[in-house]
């Protein structure tokens, strides 16, 4: 009687067309959700990103409030063929009492299998419209690379240009040395001339005189005359053999003269090869501008990126009521629209070719953060052989954003690194471990960084190019390499200012000090060997520049001393005639000279 009574009250039939129907919309309006959920998450996310973004499928719960997104991929901008992001899965639960208020707000959400920088089998490039904008980060700025590049090489073309020169071309004692071998041999060759000349009119005296003493009669004036002019030549032959003793003595003068040349060629040889020590600084832009200047330009790059992504000016949760007046009752919450409390984050994260699992968390997602009045937190862990700390802020909570970012990693592997390529001077740096602290702020457009890299077993060889002369670059290379040997160990801090739009930076390394110290200690070395040899080959010149000069002189002596004792003997030869025949015939020639022809006194 009761059961007929229930089921008459029930009206089974009504219940269940009606309960079917609600299954059925229940189902189609999950059906329906996830499918504008899969769109709006598409939309959204390529919207943001400016790139394509992929999700396989999206199953939501309207009873139990909960989403699951299947393998969502989200591509890279700037490398279509890359995935910027990659998840497994993504699953929300969402609060539905919230729910009813309007606000999708999700307690808890996990994802799983988060990679990053995956490979794609399509392009996830999308068609730009004519307004969008170039989200790409600044270009690495090459005016520090440049400037340094230029600096240097002006420094490596003076080195060069100094080595290279013909210093001894310019040595006054090698001058001197060859001027004196030319001059001494010529001015006793000078004397040994007029020797000759004198020899020679001797000669004709002689034949004069002779001919004089067969006919005396008619030769009395000549024979009258040649005391005198034996007297003349005497004294000429007298004066060139007192110039020719003089010039020993002038020689000498001479060779104190190329030693004292010596001095200056060697103060000559101190200034040409007298080479500015290597700028430290200049040489670390030099080296570690490229290197660590693409780096900070892709960073750059994505903090612009991610600053697009979280508008600075995000929207007020307003709504403005056609009727009436909206009434907040104490202890109401006002929530944004879209909210996760708690986001976990599991993957593996891949850098320097190492890879290390992520775990994470990020609170206080949410796209009206002044609503909320809590800035986002992000906290990442990796372990591994990649020990990574990570901790982010994202505060849009004010009138200016401020997004705040500091990672530490206390070993990670460095490759391979060819600092200077396709320069004179280039450094290979072996694979090394290194500790890297990053410290990132970014008030406004203002920002405010520090990263510092302690390297560990540092091991560094050289190269050095160029066209220095007579010393080759592997002499350099060699003494360079010497240097840098006893380096173990590499600091290098980079400080970051200026804007999201014009960032600039400086970099300070104990790399530039070491490589500038090693540098100048090698060209120091090379400068001194590069003095002994310069110097040894002008004394080898000088030498026997000397040596010839001395067998010149010697061989010049003697000829002039010959050609100045042959005359000097006929003059005494003739002296002794004259006075023997004077002697024998004096009175007669004389008697018969003063009658026969009287001389007019």
């Amino acid at each position: 009687m009761m059961i007929t009574r229930v089921k008459k009250l029930l009206r089974w039939d009504y219940i269940a067309v009606r309960l079917i129907l609600l299954f059925v919309l229940l189902y189609v309006s999950e059906v329906g959700l996830a499918i504008a959920l899969k769109w709006g998450a598409v939309t959204a996310g390529q919207a943001a990103t400016g790139a394509r973004v992929d999700v396989d499928k999206v199953k939501a719960s309207l009873l139990g409030a909960r989403v699951a997104i299947g393998h969502v991929q989200i591509a890279d901008p700037r490398s279509p063929m890359k995935n910027l992001v990659e998840a497994d899965s993504i699953e929300l639960d969402f609060d539905g009492r919230a729910l009813l208020h309007g606000s999708a707000t999700a307690d808890l959400g996990v994802i799983r299998g988060l990679r990053f920088g995956t490979d794609r089998v399509t392009s996830g490039e999308l068609e730009k419209s004519d307004g969008a904008d170039d989200q790409s980060g600044p270009a690495a700025p090459s005016w520090m690379a440049d400037a340094a590049s230029q600096r240097a090489a002006a420094w490596m073309d003076d080195l060069e240009g100094r080595f290279a020169e013909d210093v001894t071309a310019q040595f006054e004692s090698v001058r001197l040395a060859e001027e004196l071998a030319a001059k001494w041999p010529a001015e006793y060759a000078s004397l040994a001339a007029e020797a000759r000349q004198i020899q020679g009119e001797v000669k004709l005296l002689e034949q004069q005189a002779k001919d004089a003493r067969q006919n005396p009669l008619r030769n009395v004036e000549f024979i009258r005359d040649l005391p005198s002019r034996i007297t003349g030549y005497q004294q000429k032959l007298k004066s060139l053999r007192g110039r020719m003793t003089a010039l020993p003595e002038s020689v000498r003068a001479d060779r104190q003269r190329v030693a004292q040349a010596r001095q200056h060629d060697e103060a000559l040889l101190r200034e040409k090869l007298k080479v500015n020590n290597a700028n430290a600084q200049q040489l670390t832009d030099y080296l570690l501008g490229e290197q660590i200047g693409q780096p900070l330009a892709q960073m750059v790059g994505w903090l612009k990126w991610a600053r697009a992504l979280a508008p600075s000016k995000p929207e007020q949760a307003t709504t403005t009521a056609k009727r009436g007046q909206d009434v907040r009752f104490a202890g109401c919450q006002v929530l944004p629209n879209l909210l996760v409390r708690r986001l976990e984050l599991e993957g593996v994260v891949r850098v320097a070719g190492r890879s290390a699992d992520l775990r994470g968390v990020v609170t206080d997602f949410t796209t009206q953060p002044r609503v909320l009045g809590q800035p986002m937190r992000i906290a990442i862990d990796t372990t591994g052989a990649l020990p990574i700390v990570l901790r982010g802020t994202i505060d849009r909570t004010g009138d200016s954003p401020l997004d705040e970012l500091v990672a530490e990693c206390a070993t990670v592997a460095l490759p391979k690194a060819d600092l200077g390529a396709g320069r004179r001077l280039r450094l290979d740096v072996a694979p090394s471990t290194a500790a890297v602290s990053v410290s990132v702020r970014l008030e406004g457009d203002a920002l405010d960084g520090d990263i510092q890299i302690n390297q560990q077993q540092v091991r560094i060889s050289s190269r050095v190019d160029g066209d220095f002369g007579p010393v080759s670059g592997r002499v350099l290379t060699g003494a360079v390499d010497q240097s840098l040997g006893r380096l173990d160990k590499l600091v290098t801090r980079v400080t970051l200012t200026g804007t999201l739009d014009e960032p600039k930076w400086e970099v300070w390394s104990t790399l530039g000090p070491a490589v500038a110290e090693a540098v100048d200690r090698a060209v120091a070395g090379v400068v001194q060997q590069q003095t002994d040899r310069l110097a040894g080959e002008a004394q080898k010149q000088v030498d026997a520049q000397l040596q010839k000069l001395d067998s010149q002189l010697a061989a010049a002596r003697d000829k002039a001393t010959a050609a100045i004792d042959e005359p000097v003997k006929k003059l005494e030869q003739l002296v002794a005639e004259t006075t023997q025949k004077a002697l024998g015939n004096a009175l007669p020639v004389q008697q018969l000279g003063e009658k026969f022809f009287p001389l007019k006194r």
